[in-house]
């Protein structure tokens, strides 16, 4: 519900997508419903022609008789101004496969070229990997960059694996990205709106006691919204270095959620089979446990295969799936769902489909979900992946993966955004391949956030962008930071604190700003009347609430600020009365 109503609110602000993609279409013949003459020809050598299978209006486009994989249909593009930030868009269909060859299914691409500097450029824009022809009609979409001295730019959609493959094109569209300069107001109203809510408290002052010597303090002391750190396990409980104690405690300090990086992962844990380690896991998560700090378990399983280890490379389809099940057992026996809250059950599957190759069978992932859902019904599952954020290549191929998981009926519950930022952060980008994913109607996380760059300052404010529009959108439901030691991360350059020293750097101080100052409620009020109905805006999460009366402490606890949970808070200021006479709440 929460979701939904943030969903809701967003509409009501105007449709993101409208507001930061232009009206303009820069194709002709979008729907393939006029003849092809005048835009649409082959590339390489192909036969073109319509078909009346479409996805939308009564035509699409049929290529079939493909000299090469690289042919395909493509359309070249008239620009006025060529330069700019661009999303381009369509609907393939395979009209046939060829499984013996890929039995995992077909790759289909997005593509673009253009001359630029007197060179050639193509670009592979998108991609949606496994694709099989029960899917029909598969969305691709993606965003990219046209020089301002580009020309003669075309436009590609087509299945890249084997020129023996037919296809289908349909409902296809080029917008150009607006360039907003408001886009941080409306960051922040989202925010506002959204993670904020109304604190009501009634303070009623008995007779002959003064008002005005009445004062109610609130100091939030804990967020609602998860944010997060990836850490080195074993910082959190070993001296091994002496620098570890402040280590730890940056993360105590600044951080409720926690993703132990390594130490979780199966070839970390279980590099000799049959020989778990779980020693080092439990002196973390015990330690996180006692400063009441969330855990996401990272990961079950990694679909790349330079990720397996040597012991299940060698086992049979039975060995594997076999392998696979004593796994999830071995953790739910030993990591209850109090312990780790939300398990990444399958890591980086867009770009390896090693389990799938290895059973034969390329639901398997599907599978692996039913079975820890079975084992642990109340724990979090969840995909995760890159290259959907960062960049747009497997946008659309994450977020039909995981729509294609939730009309299968599989127990998922929310989606892992790796977020490595190499490239500054476009806010108008972020934003779209945000309302891509947030089309699976699942919360999203943003498991593995870092901004790269070697100007500290740079850094600091790119965090920022990120970090506020993430905040922002209403369909992430957690932020994880991936690292934040120059010494304990494998990129420097995205640190918030430096060297030997452990010294905060502005991009530290930045994300710790905004965390804890920005995005942090606290107040002090007195009444102006001897009862008093007093509302403030809160940002969600749990506050410690003191009622004072000439600067004695007549009351002090903890109260939770939630979202979708209405309550007024009752202060009766009498030091004599009981303590639940004292404090009440109402719904």
């Amino acid at each position: 519900m929460v979701f939904l109503s943030a969903l809701i609110f967003l509409l009501s602000l105007g449709n993101p997508s409208l507001a930061y993609l232009s009206d303009d279409e820069y194709l002709t013949n979008i729907d393939f419903e006029e003849e092809f003459d005048k835009d649409w020809r082959c590339f390489s050598s192909c036969t073109l022609e319509k078909s009346t299978d479409s996805y939308a209006g009564l035509y699409s486009a049929k290529i079939t008789a493909r000299s090469s994989k690289g042919s395909s249909v493509r359309q070249d593009v008239q620009f006025a101004s060529p330069g700019g930030t661009f999303y381009f868009t369509a609907r393939v269909k395979l009209l046939n496969e060829m499984v013996d060859k890929y039995p995992m299914g077909h790759t289909l691409d997005l593509a673009v070229s253009y001359i630029t500097g007197g060179k050639n450029k193509r670009h592979y824009i998108a991609k949606v990997p496994r694709v099989r022809m029960y899917d029909g009609w598969v969305q691709l979409g993606a965003d990219f960059r046209l020089p301002d001295d580009s020309s003669k730019v075309s436009v590609y959609a087509y299945p890249s694996d084997h020129e023996d493959l037919g296809y289908l094109l349909d409902s296809v569209s080029l917008k150009k990205f607006n360039t907003t300069d408001d886009s941080v107001a409306q960051q922040n109203a989202r925010i506002e709106e959204i993670r904020k809510g109304d604190l009501e408290m009634l303070i009623i002052t008995p007779h002959g006691t003064n008002h005005k010597k009445v004062s109610v303090e609130l100091e939030q002391v804990k967020h609602a919204f998860p944010f997060g750190m990836a850490v080195e396990g074993s910082r959190l409980w070993s001296d091994w270095e002496a620098i570890s104690e402040k280590y730890r405690n940056y993360v105590f300090d600044n951080f409720e959620w926690v993703t132990l990086a390594n130490m979780l992962k199966w070839r970390m844990m279980e590099s000799k089979e049959g020989s778990p380690q779980f020693t080092s896991q439990h002196k973390a998560l015990d330690v996180l446990a006692e400063r009441g700090i969330s855990v996401r378990g990272h990961c079950i399983s990694w679909g790349k295969s330079q990720k397996i280890m040597g012991w299940l490379k060698a086992k049979d389809t039975i060995g594997v799936k076999e392998a696979v099940k004593r796994r999830m057992e071995y953790l739910v026996r030993e990591f209850n769902s109090t312990t780790i809250k939300q398990w990444d059950v399958i890591n980086e599957n867009l770009h390896g489909s090693w389990y799938e190759e290895a059973t034969l069978n390329d639901q398997f992932i599907q599978a692996m979900f039913t079975e820890m859902h079975g084992l642990q019904p109340d724990v979090k599952l969840f995909t995760n992946d890159y290259d959907a954020m960062s960049l747009s290549l497997y946008t659309s191929a994450y977020r039909n993966s995981v729509m294609k998981l939730r009309m299968n009926g599989v127990p998922i519950d929310g989606v892992g955004l790796q977020s490595h930022l190499s490239v500054y952060p476009d806010p108008d980008l972020l934003q779209k391949r945000l309302d891509v994913m947030a089309e699976t109607g699942l919360p999203l996380w943003i498991t593995e956030l870092d901004v790269r760059h070697d100007d500290v300052n740079v850094r600091a404010q790119g965090y920022e962008d990120a970090l506020r529009l993430y905040f922002s959108h209403p369909a992430i439901e957690g932020i994880v930071i991936w690292g934040f030691w120059s010494e304990g991360i494998t990129q420097p350059d995205a640190s918030l604190v430096d060297g030997v020293d452990f010294v905060e750097n502005a991009a530290g101080r930045r994300v710790r700003h905004l965390i804890h100052n920005e995005w942090h409620t606290a107040l002090s009020h007195v009444p102006k009347n001897a009862v008093e109905t007093f509302t403030e805006r809160a940002f969600y999460g749990t506050y410690n609430l003191k009622l004072k009366y000439k600067d004695e402490l007549i009351w002090n606890g903890t109260i939770e600020h939630l979202p979708n949970a209405s309550r007024k808070f009752i202060l009766t200021v009498d030091k004599t009365a009981p303590v639940d006479q004292i404090f009440r709440m109402s719904t």
